[in-house]
């Protein structure tokens, strides 16, 4: 976990960025702001990579740690200048030992997030109790 919605980190060490990430995300569609928010955001796409990258270089059985694993990248808005929490936008790295299948864009359709954390769970064989009224559903992955 990169930090949660209402964390400070100042984002400033990164060229070109002024200021926290919550701040930056409320950037009201100016450009400048826009910019920042970018950079932030591919600094953290960056760092993903650089964690698959690691694990995909450590062996494991006859595969490597990436393939037996399913990393989630993903953020809680899928518009933080509206706090829209409608599609989402998340990132699934790995194949969780052959259960999920890889280079494939699934569109959300306005499916509410726990709709994939529940299929996650199912995929890679956790058994937890849904609480709450219907629960969530699984999606195709």
């Amino acid at each position: 976990m990169f930090g949660d919605g209402f964390n400070s980190v100042n984002m400033s060490f990164l060229n070109g960025v002024q200021g926290n990430h919550h701040t930056i995300s409320h950037h009201g569609n100016k450009a400048g702001a826009l910019k920042m928010f970018a950079l932030v955001n591919s600094y953290f796409i960056g760092e993903y990579a650089y964690f698959l990258n690691k694990l995909r270089s450590m062996q494991e059985g006859g595969s490597n740690v990436l393939e037996n694993s399913l990393v989630l990248l993903g953020t809680n808005l899928s518009n933080g200048q509206l706090h829209g929490s409608k599609n989402v936008p998340a990132i699934l790295g790995g194949h969780a030992g052959g259960k999920v299948k890889g280079n494939q864009h699934i569109k959300a359709n306005g499916e509410p997030m726990a709709n994939l954390l529940r299929t996650i769970v199912d995929e890679v064989g956790v058994d937890v109790e849904i609480p709450g009224p219907g629960g969530s559903k699984r999606m195709s992955l």
